[in-house]
């Protein structure tokens, strides 16, 4: 299931979030972001392996993937990244 309505800023809640360079778990980890840190992600977003995947232009112009958290149909406490 893909969709749009996505984008904007977001603060990691997690010690260590995975940045993928295909969104699903089968996906490369390319890098790797800590507690706090911001993302912009784009106006998209994807569900795949049971979790909501959010995406953005990384700084070497590759498209990179980032799981939001579990995919519910809502917000939920325990996402990794929420809207600033």
């Amino acid at each position: 299931h893909e969709g749009t309505g996505f984008g904007g800023l977001y603060r990691r809640t997690v010690r260590y979030l995975r940045v993928r360079a295909a969104p699903g778990l089968s996906g490369e980890e390319v890098a790797h972001y800590g507690l706090n840190q911001q993302v912009r992600l784009d106006d998209w977003y994807v569900i795949a392996d049971g979790y909501v995947w959010g995406r953005y232009m990384g700084r070497s112009s590759n498209l990179r993937y980032i799981a939001v958290g579990r995919a519910t149909g809502k917000a939920e406490p325990g996402d990794y990244l929420v809207r600033v």
